[in-house]
């Protein structure tokens, strides 16, 4: 806790909390995380792991928050772009646009209906509908993954998506980065023409 408290990133955030556990479950930390959140007023969460990155540039973030803090939905996922191009674009601001997809255009693209890729979710949605005592009782990611993907799979979700990918697990981080080298690569690859591309515009 203290060697994450100390990283320059997180004492230049002025409003933040940050949640410590001990002997309880990766679903329960989950649980207590989104309960607190609610309890704070919060009405979405967004959920990014520690092996997401964004590339996306500022602009896109900002016209995200804009949508984010004025309107209404169940989830949007942030990894995957124009999963289904043909369902109705619900949001149109600047150069980002919303569309209205579910999870059933994810299995259309032999894609899991749903996943921990990052996302921004309604809390009542993910605590209502998406979490039950079934996967409460899961004590790992792994199996608690599989479980919410079954469950999507059959009763679908909203599972809105832009035009863009917002962020992205590179796996440069955790027991899972076998490939750390050349996920790491990409990553500076994908922020080098970002940034190009954002200087050029300007």
């Amino acid at each position: 806790m203290n060697t994450v408290c100390e990283f320059k990133y997180f004492q230049n955030i002025e409003k933040k909390t940050i949640l410590s556990y001990n002997n309880i479950s990766y679903t329960q930390s989950l649980y207590r995380t989104f309960q607190r959140m609610k309890d704070d007023g919060y009405k979405y969460v967004v959920f990014l792991q520690d092996d997401v990155f964004s590339t996306a540039d500022d602009g896109i973030i900002d016209k995200l928050v804009d949508y984010i803090r004025d309107n209404s939905f169940d989830m949007l996922n942030l990894e995957y772009s124009a999963i289904n191009p043909a369902a109705p674009i619900i949001y149109s601001s600047g150069n980002l646009q919303i569309y209205n997809s579910t999870s059933e255009d994810f299995k259309l693209k032999k894609l899991w209906p749903f996943d921990d890729g990052p996302y921004v979710a309604g809390i009542d949605f993910i605590m209502n509908t998406l979490f039950d005592y079934t996967h409460l009782s899961k004590n790992d990611i792994w199996t608690a993954e599989f479980y919410i993907r079954d469950k999507v799979d059959r009763k679908p979700i909203q599972r809105l998506t832009t035009n863009y990918i917002i962020f992205k697990r590179f796996d440069i981080v955790g027991p899972n980065a076998w490939n750390r080298d050349l996920n790491r690569s990409t990553l500076v690859h994908n922020l080098f023409e970002c940034k190009l591309s954002t200087t050029i515009e300007s």
